[in-house]
């Protein structure tokens, strides 16, 4: 399986951290939040500074929460941070999303912020997410549009610094704008449209404390961080052409009618079944009838004999075909069992019957 391919043009320079410390779940993953219940196990992709991830933390007090970045200093920042708020049931690891180390169907949702656009295969990306989601689980991701940036009043060192910036992310593999590409994406990587729910959220930055923070971010990060170091190696802007747009940034901080909307991409797909893969005990081994109308899946009895509780959701009625075996047969199972759309837990019973 390929590995990350892009470089992550930011970096870690303080300037950066400075930004992502300040993002919370209630700023950055309100979208997600309504779908949280106590006992959700999360994975949290791109942690970085670990301020998310300690926040779903919170939120998931019977459950559990695992940060997971490529950069190891920032996830023992991360460590830090939720050892600071006392937090037990998160941990964290170093991975790299195009090849999750975790099995299949661990986690009830997995989620990134502000990572898509930084990989060099987003669709492998959400495939890996996929993978280690559970049937009826929730893949969420949010991520910028650049392009779509707005600002007032106008400003030519601003509209070069995006120029700037758009292109020196593609030439480190990623892709700016990536907002408005999740729902292509998420279809690419197997997602039926009827299970990916896409909006948009935005930042907005106007009132003196967030313009002048704001700008003084990239005041500093047009000039120190990764980003300015690449723009440099790769050719695309001198020191003269970074200062410039350091001091443009400035300048929109200070002035008082300065505003700033950052616009967001983002999805929520669910994990269905899909053809081979077991969810509750059940492998899809076809799909029946005729069009979209429902699917047949075929019982497989977890060994030892455990009840199966999982759950899975489906977009629309789906139809359960038991394929028993002969000592089930002659306990009466029943053949078939139609379910209405929606999500819904199977257990397997002495009378060989899926209960709602």
């Amino acid at each position: 399986m390929a590995r990350e391919s892009a470089t992550y043009i930011h970096g870690h320079h303080e300037s950066v951290l400075r930004s992502h410390s300040w993002r919370t779940a209630e700023n950055s993953a309100a979208y997600l939040l309504p779908h949280l219940k106590a006992d959700h196990r999360i994975l949290d992709i791109g942690c970085g500074p670990g301020t998310i991830t300690a926040d779903l933390a919170e939120r998931v007090p019977n459950g559990h929460v695992t940060g997971a970045d490529r950069a190891e200093t920032i996830v023992d920042q991360s460590r830090n941070l939720t050892a600071e708020r006392c937090l037990t049931n998160v941990d964290f690891t170093v991975a790299d999303v195009h090849a999750l180390e975790f099995e299949d169907d661990t986690f009830d949702i997995v989620h990134a912020h502000q990572v898509l656009q930084h990989v060099g295969d987003p669709v492998q990306a959400l495939e890996e997410m996929r993978r280690v989601t559970k049937p009826g689980g929730i893949v969420a991701a949010r991520d910028s549009d650049y392009a779509a940036f707005t600002w007032f009043p106008g400003s030519r060192g601003l509209t070069d610094w995006l120029d700037l910036y758009e292109r020196v992310a593609r030439a480190g593999g990623g892709e700016p704008d990536a907002g408005r590409r999740l729902k292509s994406w998420a279809l690419k990587a197997g997602f039926s449209e009827a299970s990916v729910e896409a909006t948009s959220s935005t930042w907005t930055f106007a009132n003196e404390e967030d313009r002048r923070w704001w700008g003084d971010l990239w005041k500093d990060r047009s000039l120190h961080s990764d980003f300015a170091k690449q723009a440099v190696a790769g050719g695309h802007a001198v020191q003269e052409e970074l200062q410039a747009i350091s001091d443009a940034w400035k300048a929109w901080g200070e002035a008082e009618e300065s505003w700033l909307m950052i616009p967001h991409g983002e999805i929520l797909c669910r994990a269905s079944i899909q053809l081979g893969q077991t969810a509750a005990g059940l492998v899809v081994s076809r799909v029946a009838g005729s069009g979209p109308s429902h699917s047949t899946f075929k019982h497989q009895r977890r060994s030892g004999g455990e009840p199966l509780g999982r759950e899975f959701s489906a977009p629309r009625p789906v139809l359960l075909e038991l394929q028993a075996s002969a000592t089930e047969e002659r306990r009466g199972a029943p053949a078939r069992h139609a379910r209405p759309q929606g999500t819904w837990p199977l257990s397997w019973e002495n009378t060989a019957t899926f209960t709602r």
